[in-house]
């Protein structure tokens, strides 16, 4: 909810104490001139605990890239960590994985291939 929103003419939109007012107007939303081509990169889910079900095995997690109109969204990823329970397949960001007695953690980060300062970094454990 956004009170005390002002429309070009005057006036004023806002809430009233026995009930809301609830206004519709249309919305421009414009980049600035000199803003950067990549904004942020997410990975999603930050955090994740690993077990035999519900993933089987296999899990992925998603780069989500906050970025101008017909820029790339493609991401170089890494892997760090005690990786001898999993495989990863950097072309798609799958982690495979098996669960052992003592299994352990890893980090995965994708960094985008457009400005290699956006990046962000997810945490595994098995």
């Amino acid at each position: 909810m956004v009170n005390d929103v002002r429309a070009p003419g005057g006036g004023c939109v806002t809430g009233h104490e026995s009930g809301s007012v609830t206004r519709t107007v249309d919305v421009s939303l414009a980049l600035l001139p000199d803003a950067p081509p990549i904004r942020a990169l997410y990975l999603v889910p930050k955090r994740v605990l690993l077990d035999r079900a519900p993933y089987n095995g296999r899990f992925a997690l998603t780069p989500v890239v906050d970025a101008n109109f017909g820029v790339s969204h493609a991401v170089a990823w890494t892997i760090a960590g005690d990786t001898s329970f999993v495989t990863f397949n950097p072309l798609t960001g799958e982690l495979g994985y098996r669960c052992l007695p003592k299994s352990g953690f890893v980090t995965l980060t994708a960094r985008s291939l457009i400005d290699s300062t956006v990046s962000d970094t997810a945490m595994i454990a098995v």
